[in-house]
């Protein structure tokens, strides 16, 4: 299996996930975070919003 390569210009990169699926969720971080990104998880819709109103 090829090793995703982080990417220093992901490193000022934020992304906000929203994924109902538990597992799902933990798999998509995981790639970003290997990537370089900054990630900040949501479970849902509702969840994704106040996270935002918070930033």
């Amino acid at each position: 299996m090829i090793q995703p390569t982080p990417n220093p210009q992901n490193e000022s990169q934020e992304i906000l996930l929203v994924e109902d699926n538990k597992t799902t969720r933990i798999l998509m971080s995981s790639l970003l975070k290997k990537r370089g990104y900054k990630v900040t998880v949501a479970e849902h819709g509702q969840e994704a919003l106040d996270v935002f109103k918070r930033k």
